[in-house]
């Protein structure tokens, strides 16, 4: 089933604080891992979801930020 849902669309990109954290973002380093665009391979069994862009803004990866950011939850 969520394989088939579409790719969540980016919301206010063009908004002047969205472009001024992104700046942010790719000038403090942080878009050399975490990765703000990405495209889907090709699936020959799912064709429709091959080459789809994507803005994860992310390394797929989970990080221990410090208890200052942690959100307390047991998990």
């Amino acid at each position: 089933y969520s394989r088939r849902l579409a790719v969540p669309q980016q919301r206010g990109a063009q908004r002047a604080v969205v472009q001024r954290g992104y700046g942010l973002f790719l000038q403090s380093g942080c878009g050399s891992c975490h990765m703000p665009t990405l495209i889907t391979g090709d699936d020959p069994r799912a064709p429709d979801l091959s080459g789809q862009t994507f803005h994860p803004f992310t390394d797929l990866l989970l990080h221990d930020m410090g208890e200052g950011l942690a959100d307390g939850r047991p998990d």
